[in-house]
């Protein structure tokens, strides 16, 4: 978000190097010795030749040449122009162009100038895009009509920021009790603000807090360990505070007690460790600097047994269906609700919970005017006592953790909790296709009915018979031709949304040309166009 294991280790921006330019020297042409003197032809001869000559390489390229052409062009890209090394030219460039703007010392004019930064070439878009993205298959497995829940995900991260503050996190679950066969994942989207610590540890972490959160309430294992134990009394006391036990499920249950738990540990259970430790001093920003830093959190288990997917949401980061109706037409389903002062439901809970402070809690839309979201792991800034405030953070701050300042009107605390909202879905088979999970740097630019469509257009034509969209795209359902295929359709196709996000302007307008110019802008100052983009789109039934 704007302001202030995984599939793959999370991506923390490319890397710049100060790589040397291959100087090329041109070669002289060898002397000629012992040249045989041209043989002469008369004009008609020659012309003769020239034609026998043409119809022949005619049909040594439709039948041979082009095939040996084609892979000499290939060989050739991933040799000198492949992934890496276009990703090191385009850095070097941005290199070269945030040393320009460092120089422009008026704030306006700076911007003006990184908005006119050189855009960036096609093969260097596609280099970028491609570096990151993923996909992977996870399969229900078993007979039967009712085994419907197949699922194939894809995943992609683009930054803004030096180092990427967003972080992805997949696993596979336990089953559900009698449902050996039903396959039950979690997908996780961590937002990161403040730094990237937190976002990092929950990545790491809170896939192994849901699976022991679903033995617990599963199949009543017991605690073995302290933080298994306020895990289990954490899971008790939700319970009993849920008025209709019978519409309490065990995934969201367990997605609750995990996302609190969670918090617990970065917030508590790591000032805990660090007031008890011997070696403060080597342990400060291993236990603290998570704490410091804040993360929104978007968690999902798509569930093959139950045959549902439910999310809970901590921040602004976004989850939806792609749903097809009858007419064909595409429709979103909305799976979370963002949780800002923007969302009236969370206005009023802020303002109940801080009574007397209503002209604070909330000032310029953010929590006591800093935080944007109302919901976040981490930011001890807006949770820890203000005596334990005053003791640590002057020593955090001086030691480069700059969000370690006690935020004004600071009374009384917690003023940001990490409590998810909860929605599950009951998938339908006829119309339920994909779903998409992403950061709020793809929701900045797209409406949620925009994403359907979106990777709707995906779904339709990525079996096209030509990538390039020369020739009809053949609908995946019904194999009929359609209409219209897209100029461009990326393999993945949570690559082709971050490439849609990145080509829309303010007015929702599709701008070929946009994503050219935007990742062009170095950071830090891509900030001020775009965000950090990490999304999940997951097939189901694919």
């Amino acid at each position: 978000m704007i302001g202030d294991d995984t599939i793959q280790p999370r991506f923390r921006g490319i890397h710049t190097e100060n790589a040397k330019r291959q100087e090329t020297s041109e070669k002289k042409p060898e002397e000629k010795k012992n040249e045989v003197p041209k043989k002469k032809y008369s004009t008609t001869t020659k012309v003769t030749m020239a034609l026998v000559v043409l119809a022949g390489v005619g049909f040594v390229y439709r039948f041979m040449g082009a095939s040996d052409k084609r892979k000499e062009i290939f060989e050739q890209d991933k040799t000198t122009i492949g992934i890496p090394e276009i990703i090191k030219n385009t850095e070097l460039k941005r290199t070269r162009s945030r040393d320009k703007l460092d120089k422009i010392m008026d704030r306006r004019e700076k911007m003006r100038a990184a908005w006119m930064t050189e855009p960036l070439e096609e093969k260097e878009v596609d280099a970028i895009l491609q570096e990151n993205q993923n996909a992977a298959s996870c399969f229900s497995h078993g007979d039967g009509e009712d085994n419907w829940l197949k699922i194939q995900f894809y995943s992609n991260q683009i930054s803004s920021n030096e180092s990427i503050e967003d972080y992805l996190a997949w696993s596979s679950l336990k089953a559900s009790p009698g449902k050996q066969n039903k396959a039950r994942h979690f997908f996780g989207v961590f937002d990161g603000h403040a730094g990237y610590m937190c976002a990092e540890r929950i990545s790491q972490e809170l896939t192994k807090v849901v699976d022991e959160s679903l033995e617990m309430i599963e199949d009543k294992k017991k605690s073995s360990t302290k933080s298994q134990e306020k895990l289990n009394k954490l899971i008790g006391d939700l319970v009993r505070a849920t008025p209709d036990k019978s519409n309490i499920t065990t995934n969201a249950l367990a997605l609750v007690g995990s996302f609190v738990r969670m918090d617990q540990m970065i917030v508590e259970d790591a000032l805990e460790e660090y007031l008890l430790s011997e070696n403060q001093q080597a342990d400060v920003d291993r236990l603290l600097g998570p704490a410091v830093s804040g993360s929104c959190g978007l968690g999902c288990i798509v569930d093959g047994g139950a045959e549902t997917v439910t999310v809970a949401n901590t921040g602004d980061s976004r989850a939806i269906i792609g749903t097809r109706g009858e007419n064909g037409k595409w429709k979103a389903v909305i799976l979370s609700v963002d949780q800002t002062a923007g969302n009236l439901k969370e206005l009023e809970r802020m303002k109940k919970e801080h009574a007397g402070e209503e002209d604070t809690v909330i000032q310029r839309g953010r929590v006591l005017g800093g935080l944007m979201p109302t919901r976040a792991f981490g930011d001890s800034r807006y949770k820890w006592p203000l005596d334990i405030q005053e003791k640590l953070f002057p020593m955090l701050y001086n030691r480069g953790h700059r969000y370690a300042t006690t935020p004004r009107n600071y009374l009384t605390p917690p003023y940001v909790t990490a409590q998810p909202v909860l929605v599950e879905h009951r998938l339908n088979k006829g119309s339920d296709k994909f779903v998409v999970l992403a950061t709020d740097g793809l929701w900045d630019r797209m409406s949620n009915e925009d994403v359907v469509e979106t990777v709707g257009e995906w779904w339709d034509a990525h079996y096209s018979t030509n990538q390039a969209g020369k020739e009809p795209a053949i609908n995946l359902e019904t194999g009929e031709k359609l209409e219209r295929a897209l100029p461009k359709v990326d393999e993945n196709p949570a690559t082709h949304l971050i490439r849609t996000a990145l080509s829309t302007d303010d007015n929702g307008h599709v701008q070929k040309q946009l994503i050219n110019k935007l990742l062009a802008i170095p950071p830090p100052y891509s900030r001020r166009f775009r965000d950090d983009i990490s999304a999940y789109v997951v097939l189901l039934d694919h």
